[in-house]
């Protein structure tokens, strides 16, 4: 999840050096992959099957979020936090079956 989260961040800091053309959405980008981050952190006594029982939800939750919020006109926040949760069911996947 690591990778993703990176990817993102660097997607991120290459729209906002760009903000010229992508105005705002740099920094959209940037604070719904912080709030995914947060979202997936774990503790070290947590279990997978308890982690994935938190975070599946959660991230599901902050896509609505994104999906109905007018301040993500551009769809790109919900499209990072989609990114997440896609390889997050994705790990989940592997690790579970």
């Amino acid at each position: 999840m690591n990778a993703v989260l990176i990817k993102q961040f660097q997607d991120a800091k290459r729209k906002q050096k760009k903000s010229y053309h992508w105005g705002e959405i740099g920094w959209q980008v940037e604070n719904a992959a912080a709030e995914c981050e947060i979202i997936l952190r774990s503790s070290d006594s947590e279990d997978v099957a308890h982690y994935f029982a938190r975070v599946l939800p959660a991230i599901s939750a902050l896509a609505n979020h994104y999906r109905l919020s007018q301040l993500d006109e551009s769809g790109y926040a919900l499209a990072t936090v989609r990114e997440i949760e896609r390889a997050l069911l994705q790990n989940s996947d592997k690790i579970q079956n």
